[in-house]
């Protein structure tokens, strides 16, 4: 896999609501916007992340985390903690790491946790071999 871009409406959530554009939006509540999506990743550097936008402005110091796991989640690839001031509110802005897989990974995915009383619109995520 080179790249790898998919809308976040089909992508499993916990928090979050559904949009007609395929985005998903945050509603303010704590929680996964989205994990996923369980894809074969060979051994090698990557970068994943999202298309995020701001809805409103927070206060809060960490307003999101990503991360990246294999194995059910049990296999930590890395994580990044999402400053307010790093998300745009005109238009969505990429927001990811970078990641390595030392061995294939079968069951891949990557996790967007808002914290609570943030909302965010994430139109897709995205991931591409460096």
């Amino acid at each position: 896999m080179k790249y790898y871009k998919k809308r976040l409406a089909n992508i499993p959530f916990v928090t979050g609501i559904n949009q007609g554009d395929g985005s998903r939006s945050s509603t303010g509540e704590g929680g996964y916007v989205s994990y996923g999506p369980y894809i074969s990743l060979d051994r090698g550097t990557y970068f994943g992340g999202f298309n995020v936008r701001k809805l409103e402005p927070t206060q809060e110091a960490a307003a999101m985390t990503i991360d990246a796991a294999c194995r059910a989640g049990s296999e930590m690839l890395g994580a990044r903690v999402i400053a307010p001031e790093e998300i745009l509110s005109e238009l969505p802005g990429l927001l990811g790491l970078e990641f390595q897989l030392a061995e294939p990974c079968q069951d891949f995915e990557l996790r967007l946790h808002v914290a609570p009383g943030v909302k965010v619109n994430v139109t897709e995520i995205v991931l591409f071999h460096l």
